[in-house]
């Protein structure tokens, strides 16, 4: 069959021409057409009224949608009910058709679809957009929203979702639709008006279904460019309306809440999940994984417990389960768990160091020696030698032992770790050269693994007592690395230690100037001052910002209560350093104790505390210090 061209150019010209009657140039410029249907608009174009025209412009666009699959798509997910790939059901059925036709609206829309079957999609997204002004059938509304969507073009897909909404108030797609364009606008409230106007939809019309419209708003909360948002979205939709008994809606919400660091409601969504199915293997593991990160242990033990006697199989389950246990120092518990489970190397590596921290020297040997003999496929190889490398530093092997294992790390993510640990392993047997040879090739990778080589070629320099050289490398680190927070925080500790506030002072401020919010640069700087006894008012507010944000910190509640020492608070300053003391045996923060209770006249518990200090920890040198100053 003979056809015409498909000039691309001339599809911007439609807009000009809508109202033209010369049908036939407009199916020949655009889309490959049948030669005999031109023939036949050609000869019929004088006598033809203009709805029948735009019928046969209709049949014509339909014909080569059916034969040639002519939707628009960019290959992303739909963001609404469908795929996208045909025109939204209504639109074009033959029992609606005679009431709605309009020329103007056909064009619209088969200009619309041509424009899409030459990947065009703006161009569609705006002659959709006039279709949809002009029609009062949603459904046309609704396809215009979902081809403005692919084609990235907001504010097409703000009309085109007004016209939804004024056309279809009672279709909750519609308001979610508004809800997703509203939040992508950072438009709070007229987002959650299009929430509550979801569920009051949902909860007067029976045929809607609660889990399909909640778990509608867990996706656009989801998707929101502002986790802010979102966050202040969930927070009313929460303590307003109850979730529907649904386990998918419920983990639904537990997912997005986690994704908005909401650990707390996200373990009550999980709890909720749970009434509805107590022995849900899977979800029983996620509670579990959530009250760890909330600190409930022992609540995490029965989970991870009961998950485990559900599927004593399931590999992922019994491994987190063990890492629980030993985060709780039951490292025999830890090593029941992974007994019955089928070697591989994770698996080896953590019954060797559990082994370990459970004093089973034969025990960590033996899983050591397995994991040599382990066969793996070459992908696994790299994992396999660099484990080997962190086991044989943990059982005490010779350092050479060590290194020749990571040595044999080639590629993958972990051969820059590799490459820094031999390095370190190398100048701690005091091969310093060689050391640095390779730590300073890896300061022309990527800026993060650059970071870490200078603060390790730094550190290898100070334990080698050449502390100047050390700072050398730092500041070297800071003039390749400009505002890298991590090494100007590194050089300010180094300075801290050579007794150069100047440096500490300036990089710790630099870091404060990048991240307001850094709690261990406010921390650091606040001791810093207090400790020199400058700035004191500032100091206090630097620490007590970091404490807000580590309030279980022993180093921050002990810093607070020096800079409360300083300012002269004692009463204050030994309440916080008693509490750092129960927290942390730390010998600074026995000597800063033992400090404020001599000068507070407390000097008989002042010696008793760092009597106690020394019996544990006897070369320390800061007790000595302290104790010899104050009580010579």
């Amino acid at each position: 069959m003979e056809t015409g061209p498909i000039p691309d150019g001339r599809i911007h010209k439609l807009a000009e021409d809508a109202k033209s009657s010369n049908q036939t140039e407009r199916a020949s410029n655009l889309m490959v057409v049948p030669k005999v249907w031109t023939d036949c608009l050609s000869y019929r174009k004088l006598i033809m009224p203009k709805m029948l025209l735009s019928f046969l412009f209709l049949v014509v666009v339909l014909s080569s949608l059916v034969l040639q699959s002519c939707a628009v798509t960019n290959g992303k997910d739909d963001p609404l009910p469908g795929n996208g790939n045909t025109p939204p059901e209504g639109i074009f059925d033959e029992g609606s058709f005679a009431e709605r036709i309009d020329p103007d609206i056909v064009y619209y829309i088969g200009a619309a679809e041509i424009a899409g079957r030459q990947q065009l999609n703006q161009i569609a997204a705006k002659y959709y957009l006039k279709a949809a002004l002009l029609s009062d059938d949603p459904a046309i509304a609704q396809r215009a929203v979902q081809i403005a969507v692919f084609a990235n073009l907001q504010s097409e897909t703000q009309q085109a979702s007004a016209r939804w909404l004024e056309l279809a108030p009672s279709d909750p797609e519609a308001h979610r639709m508004a809800a997703i364009v509203t939040l992508k606008d950072a438009d709070l409230e007229a987002s959650w008006q299009s929430i509550e106007a979801m569920l009051r939809l949902q909860a007067v019309r029976s045929d809607l279904d609660g889990a399909d419209v909640w778990g509608g708003i867990v996706k656009l909360l989801a998707a929101s460019p502002s986790k802010s948002d979102a966050r202040e979205l969930l927070t009313r939709l929460t303590e307003l309306y109850l979730p529907p008994a649904s386990i998918e809606v419920l983990m639904g919400l537990s997912d997005l809440a986690v994704s908005l660091n909401e650990i707390e409601q996200a373990e009550h969504y999980a709890t909720l999940s749970l009434k509805l199915e107590p022995d849900n293997a899977a979800n029983l593991n996620w509670r579990g994984r959530l009250r760890t990160s909330l600190g409930l242990y022992d609540e995490a033990r029965e989970d991870f417990a009961r998950a485990v006697e559900l599927e004593p199989d399931n590999v992922e389950m019994r491994q987190t389960y063990a890492v629980l246990l030993a985060e709780l120092d039951d490292y025999v518990g830890a090593l029941e768990q992974l007994e019955s489970l089928e070697d591989n190397v994770s698996i080896l590596y953590s019954k060797s160091l559990y082994a370990v921290a459970s004093d089973q020297p034969d025990r960590a040997e033996d899983a050591y020696q397995r994991m040599q003999a382990l066969e793996v496929d070459e992908e696994g190889q790299d994992d396999k030698y660099f484990f080997l490398g962190q086991l044989a530093e943990a059982l005490d092997k010779p350092i050479e032992e060590a290194i020749d294992w990571l040595k044999q790390v080639r590629s993958g993510e972990r051969l820059d770790t590799a490459r820094l640990r031999m390095a370190i392993l190398m100048g701690q047997k005091g091969d310093m050269s060689q050391a640095r040879f390779v730590l300073q090739r890896l300061q022309n990778g990527s800026a993060e693994v650059a970071a870490r080589a200078f603060r390790a070629e730094a550190g290898l320099l100070e334990a080698d007592d050449q502390i100047d050289q050390a700072m050398e490398v730092m500041s070297q680190a800071v003039g390749m690395l400009a505002g890298n927070v991590d090494v100007l925080y590194a050089r300010a500790m180094l300075a801290d230690r050579m007794d150069r506030f100047d440096i500490t002072e300036k990089d710790l401020r630099q870091v404060l100037v990048l991240e307001p919010d850094e709690s261990n640069a406010l921390n650091a700087l606040g001791y810093s001052m207090a400790d020199r006894s400058v700035n004191l008012d500032e100091a206090l507010d630097m620490i007590e910002r970091a404490h807000a944000q580590q309030p279980e910190s022993a180093a921050v509640i002990d810093s607070l209560g020096w800079v409360h020492y300083r300012l002269g608070n004692l009463d204050k300053a030994i309440e916080y350093m008693r509490k750092a003391h129960d927290m942390q045996d730390d010998p600074e923060i026995i000597a800063h104790l033992g400090e404020v209770l001599w000068v507070s006249g407390q000097q008989d518990e002042a010696l008793k505390v760092w009597a106690e200090g020394l019996a544990a920890v006897p070369d320390s040198e800061i007790i000595q210090a302290t104790r010899a100053r104050l009580s010579e």
